[in-house]
């Protein structure tokens, strides 16, 4: 954490905005990074254990104490076994920084690879731009669906992006009117709640004016039912994911049936009593609408954000690859960018 603090300490955000854990409470943060990018560890095959990171610790631990008594009773010149480890062979050579080196770029494309046994229809975006294959990297793709190779990516991982595109789009409509409620709901009469009533009525006329392509219908609803069913099923998820899912595709529906039933969702009283619903359920106590007191507190724009699926993520990761991996690095991709736009 404070290697990353200072690492980008004095650029133009000093770390705000790069999501580094631990960036404010240095040595009290509860959660450490550590817990969350350990299953990725075991997914890529660098973690070849099983268990979390407390269960590790213990294993190294009394692997230790194994080790120091089997030393202190071992005869002279007898060999004790080595300990090969619980890691893949790292790439050799000291860390310098956060850049990664040829090889260790390559390194990291090859646990990526290996890591995936699907269909080439199936395989994910992950695996498909860091295919040796791809000769070139576009920088600056905002989502998944506006990558200019778009067309070209894995038939049903192609599906579960655009199903994730229009879902997105769709329900932005509630993130918009649930906010608007609770700018509508402030007790105070005051010139902030007035200017966050008007932002959210024009982020309502914009979003009435964009939708049309994407919005959906009974019968793209079923899709996605359809297609999460089948992912929970295929990754064995326990009854609790199923039963979320459910809860999470009923409010699909009733939300569909008021944004369709009106010609105003701001004003709609089903609307507005679709979304209650949803966050009493959600919040229980701590739930904004209907609470005054919290409304005095509320500054806006809660979770007022489009979903990219983790695509941010993955274009950091394989850029850094790509940047490294290849004789010509971003520049040649950056430059073919430019010429095509």
């Amino acid at each position: 954490m404070r290697a990353l603090v200072d690492h980008y300490r004095g650029q133009p955000n000093d770390g705000d905005d790069f999501g580094i854990i631990g960036r404010r409470q240095g040595e009290l943060t509860q959660q450490l990074p550590s817990a969350m990018y350990w299953s990725l560890l075991r997914q890529l095959g660098i973690l070849r254990e099983p268990g979390s990171l407390a269960d590790y610790c213990r294993r190294r631990v009394d692997a230790a104490k194994h080790h120091a008594a089997r030393s202190a009773l071992h005869e002279e010149g007898e060999v004790l076994e080595a300990d090969t480890g619980p890691w893949a062979e790292l790439p050799s050579g000291e860390l310098d920084g956060f850049a990664l080196s040829r090889d260790e770029a390559e390194w990291l494309r090859h646990r990526f690879l290996a890591s995936e046994d699907r269909s080439d229809d199936r395989r994910s975006l992950v695996s498909w731009l860091l295919d040796p294959a791809r000769d070139v990297w576009w920088t600056d793709v905002a989502n998944a669906w506006e990558h200019p190779d778009r067309d070209r990516f894995p038939v049903a991982t192609a599906e579960a992006m655009y199903l994730g595109r229009d879902l997105d789009a769709f329900i932005h409509s509630a993130r918009i009117t649930y906010n608007y409620l609770c700018a509508l709901g402030r007790p105070d009469q005051s010139e902030k709640r007035d200017d966050l009533i008007a932002k959210y009525e024009a982020a309502m006329d914009d979003w009435r004016a964009s939708i049309q392509a994407h919005l959906f219908t009974p019968t793209r609803l079923k899709e996605l039912d359809t297609w999460a069913r089948q992912a929970l099923s295929a990754a064995r998820a326990p009854a609790a994911a199923h039963q979320r899912w459910d809860l999470t595709n009923a409010f699909l529906r009733k939300w569909l049936a008021a944004v369709t039933g009106t010609s105003n969702v701001l004003t709609s009283p089903k609307a507005a009593a679709v979304l209650t619903e949803r966050e009493s359920w959600l919040k229980q106590s701590r739930a904004r609408l209907g609470n005054p007191e919290l409304l005095r507190a509320w500054a806006g724009d809660s979770g007022y954000f489009h979903l990219d699926y983790n695509w941010s993520i993955a274009m950091l990761i394989c850029g850094d690859i790509h940047g490294h991996g290849k004789d010509d690095g971003l520049g040649t991709a950056r430059r073919m960018r430019d010429e095509v736009a």
